[in-house]
């Protein structure tokens, strides 16, 4: 019998026993949680809500190898109790995704989640569960993180949907089920925050270039040059296809073969601790990503770290809504593709001084913009709106001509268009 049809004849054997829970629950709700997926960036999102007072967990399926099981409060496998369910991983996902659904219903106030859905987000009762939520007054936030969103057929970027076909295939067989999603919770979410990804999503309550946050211990206090006989680039090359790999690798042989004293550090499958480490007192410059249109959280800890960064910033069909109504000019990486990562790289080695220079200014737009402390900004005035019933006038909060937040101490950079003018 298949797996997916008996799960979803256990899940109708249960229902009865969750809607008399349901209506037998009494006790305040007052959790704010974020899950299921276990991206590290909802550790720090959470952070930012305790620190302003709010109750806030992580409750995801499980930890990816590069994170540690301390940076989530809890996964599936805390809420399992016998060992008999603990040992089988069917066993431990199923009865898992159910207790932390009836978890949220039970403790919740806010629900935080990406397309992907929520703890029966892989179940045919995922519409479902939101309805419940919606039904007991449990509001839900949704925000995209990339895999939740593409839909292939709908990219404008052929070379991103390229890269995307090379690291991730499967995905292509996805998207049916991935537009019902977008389409459900563009209906029905309380907030929906954007990322860089438009094709296919209707709809929007605020626009910020990134929300990635990383924690105050990862900001470097100032710039700290290596003292490397050799300028180390790194790159991270978890996804080859979709960060262009290849090209970098190209160009640094090439520049090697014109002269230069290099070495290329790939960084593979290592925790995020030692990534950290290695970056700060190892690395001289980052190429994070030429083939995705915009930078990621790879490309955050590296101007955490005080380097230099390198990331695809040049389709303005993606870039230019950012420029005009967020915070994207204030942003110190160079602009770098397939076609000037060679004349770019060559200039950061030939200009000591604009390597400095772009990684002091990156350090300065980390703490604006991808800080606990910026964090608390944006979360505060979201769940000002959605908790208290404020305008906060979201869809403005990072307007360069409308934001007090983004004129004050307003970061200048060397950089036009994130490209630099020789």
């Amino acid at each position: 019998m298949n797996k997916k049809f008996l799960a979803s004849l256990l899940y109708l054997s249960i229902s009865p026993l969750i809607i008399i829970y349901i209506i037998l629950i009494k006790k305040k709700k007052n959790k704010i949680i974020w899950g299921p997926i276990p991206i590290i960036n909802i550790k720090n999102h959470s952070k930012c809500l305790n620190e302003l007072g709010y109750d806030s967990i992580t409750l995801v399926s499980d930890v990816y190898h590069i994170n540690s099981r301390g940076d989530f409060d809890l996964i599936y496998n805390d809420l399992v109790k016998f060992d008999i369910l603990k040992n089988n991983n069917y066993l431990n996902i199923f009865f898992g995704q159910i207790i932390a659904f009836v978890y949220t219903i039970r403790y919740a106030r806010v629900f935080n989640c990406s397309y992907y859905g929520g703890y029966l987000g892989n179940t045919f009762f995922w519409k479902l569960e939101f309805f419940v939520y919606k039904i007991i007054g449990i509001k839900t936030i949704i925000s995209a993180y990339g895999g939740d969103v593409y839909q292939y057929s709908k990219l404008t970027d052929f070379s991103l949907k390229h890269g995307l076909i090379l690291s991730y295939p499967q995905m292509a067989k996805q998207e049916d089920k991935i537009s019902r999603k977008v389409k459900f919770f563009t209906k029905n979410a309380s907030l929906i925050i954007n990322g860089n990804q438009f094709e296919g999503l209707g709809r929007y309550d605020l626009l910020p270039q990134s929300n990635l946050i990383v924690s105050e211990k990862t900001i470097s206090k100032n710039y700290c040059p290596t003292n490397n006989k050799k300028i180390k680039i790194a790159h991270c090359p978890n996804h080859r296809g979709f960060k262009g790999t290849e090209f970098v690798i190209d160009a640094v042989e090439r520049l090697k073969n014109s002269g230069y004293s290099i070495d290329l550090i790939l960084f593979e499958k290592i925790p995020n601790k030692l990534l950290l480490e290695r970056m700060k007192n190892e690395i001289d410059i980052l190429v994070e990503q030429l083939i995705c249109p915009t930078y990621g959280m790879n490309g955050v800890e590296g101007m955490a770290c005080g380097k230099p960064v390198l990331s695809n910033l040049s389709n303005n069909t993606y870039s230019q809504v950012f420029r005009r109504y967020s915070f994207l000019n204030e942003c110190p990486i160079l602009s770098t593709n397939p076609e000037n990562i060679y004349e770019n790289l060559k200039l950061l080695l030939d200009n000591k001084d604009l390597r400095e220079e772009l990684g002091l200014l990156g350090i300065q737009y980390v703490k604006k913009y991808h800080s606990i402390e910026s964090g608390k900004y944006f979360f505060g005035k979201i769940y000002n709106q959605l908790l208290n019933n404020k305008d906060e006038d979201l869809i403005n909060m990072y307007h360069p001509l409308k934001s007090e937040y983004v004129k004050n101490n307003y970061i200048k950079t060397p950089l036009i268009n994130n490209n630099y003018l020789r």
